[in-house]
């Protein structure tokens, strides 16, 4: 009875070449300057700046208050001159339903983006939200008060 199936392997012997051994490790690594590998950090987080003051609007709409147009000239030129993200938050009284407060608040925003932007600011760097009435800085029911709610306020990070 044959076996079927290949032929048993010969031995290696002095016909086939051999392959050198490796040459022995060092028994220390040689000196390389390696890459120090910082951990990944996540990015500053949005923060106001004392050189953007919040912006005053009319009531119940997008007007801004007449004072407040030199303090929009001088974020917009501060923004020119420094290339920081922005986050334009619209800001609203407690008058009015939360929808319409939202919808005020999200207009107020992107009012001022606008302004900005023709002013020279890129439009890639601002982010805008609606916040309406719920971050009010002043919660009595006074009409002093309620004006101080009703704004746009800017928040900024590095690039």
């Amino acid at each position: 009875m044959t076996r079927e199936g290949p032929p048993p392997r010969e031995t290696v012997g002095a016909a086939h070449p051999t392959v050198p051994d490796p040459a022995p490790m060092p028994s220390t690594p040689p000196s390389v300057a390696r890459p120090v590998i910082e951990p990944p950090t996540t990015p500053p987080a949005f923060m106001p700046n004392d050189a953007l003051k919040d912006i005053h609007f009319t009531p119940g709409g997008i007007a801004v208050v007449k004072r407040d147009l030199p303090l929009l000239n001088a974020a917009a030129s501060w923004l020119v001159a420094n290339g920081v993200l922005i986050v334009i938050e619209g800001h609203t009284d407690d008058r009015g339903t939360w929808g319409q407060n939202l919808g005020i608040s999200e207009r107020r925003a992107r009012y001022v983006m606008s302004a900005l932007v023709v002013k020279g600011v890129e439009v890639t760097r601002i982010t805008t939200v609606g916040v309406g009435a719920d971050r009010p800085i002043c919660l009595d029911r006074t009409e002093a008060c309620r004006a101080q709610n009703r704004r746009v306020h800017f928040l900024v990070r590095p690039r």
